[in-house]
């Protein structure tokens, strides 16, 4: 049913749109909550237009998003994006104790928390999309990196993972979605 789904699709999206553009659109909305997944999908042959698979990961910002898109809320490219619940292939996100996001924040010494050679190193590793990166030195040595990938599932998740045993003494936690 509607109220245990938190998987949407969104269609009628300007073709060629990026995860990051979709998720900088809805982000302006903001709070609607924490994004679990993101993927648009690319554009059938000869079609203006493509669709995107949006995962929340609670209902409830589910329901914000899905309300905000149905009111005619959010227009991307000249066009008025619809929404639907994605009924043939629900999804509800377990709920973990810790605080998950697609926002992921790297802490350590400048040679290694480098936005460039973090790039080409997860690239060699796994495949993303990125919302954002902010940068921030703490001192001579020591940076501070936040990577806003464009889901949790599948990319900050795998990131964190990948670092953690590449890197064990690099300090990694969750950041705050964009979209909470």
């Amino acid at each position: 049913s509607r109220e245990e789904n938190c998987r949407l699709i969104l269609t009628n999206l300007p073709r060629g749109i990026t995860e990051k553009t979709l998720l900088d659109a809805l982000s302006l909305h903001r709070p609607l909550g924490r994004v679990w997944g993101c993927r648009v999908a690319p554009a059938a042959l000869g079609s203006k237009t493509t669709t995107a698979d949006l995962i929340m990961f609670t209902e409830r910002d589910a329901q914000k998003v899905f309300f905000l898109v149905n009111r005619g809320r959010l227009a991307i490219g000249g066009l008025n994006t619809i929404i639907r619940y994605n009924t043939a292939h629900p999804i509800v996100p377990e709920r973990p104790l810790a605080p998950l996001s697609r926002s992921l924040v790297f802490r350590g010494p400048k040679e290694i928390v480098d936005v460039h050679r973090l790039y080409r190193f997860l690239s060699s590793k796994m495949k993303f999309q990125t919302q954002d990166v902010y940068v921030a030195d703490v001192n001579e040595e020591e940076r501070i990196v936040e990577w806003v990938f464009a889901s949790y599932q599948g990319q900050a998740q795998v990131a964190k993972a990948i670092l953690k045993h590449e890197y064990p003494n690099l300090i990694l936690r969750y950041g705050e979605d964009p979209m909470a």
